[in-house]
């Protein structure tokens, strides 16, 4: 058992402070290629959105989702194309769909 005197002033403070509040993240992942940009967005769900020639942001269905999935894993792979991506918070995500305003 750790007592308030054997311990020093700093784990003391975080001891008594409260959790840390969990963030809510999502994955962007942006593929280019000799057809252009494409850009795809996975919430911690699983669910995956992509953005069509028109702009929008869609939500896929479970036969597109393997199909994009498999799809990146193949042009990671392959010199031709450039896969990047990274971790985000969930409001970008929010932000693209459109369900937050600047």
């Amino acid at each position: 058992m750790i007592t308030p005197n054997d311990t020093p002033p700093s784990m003391l403070e975080l001891l008594e402070a409260p959790p840390p509040r969990p963030r809510r993240i999502a994955l962007h992942v942006t593929a280019e290629g000799r057809q252009g940009r494409r850009i795809f967005w996975m919430s911690e769900r699983g669910t995956l959105f992509f953005r069509r020639a028109d702009g929008e942001l869609h939500r896929a269905t479970q036969p597109q989702a393997r199909r994009i999935m498999r799809g990146l894993e193949l042009a990671r792979r392959s010199p031709a194309f450039t896969v990047q991506g990274r971790v985000a918070e969930a409001w970008e995500l929010d932000l693209a769909r459109g369900l937050l305003a600047n």
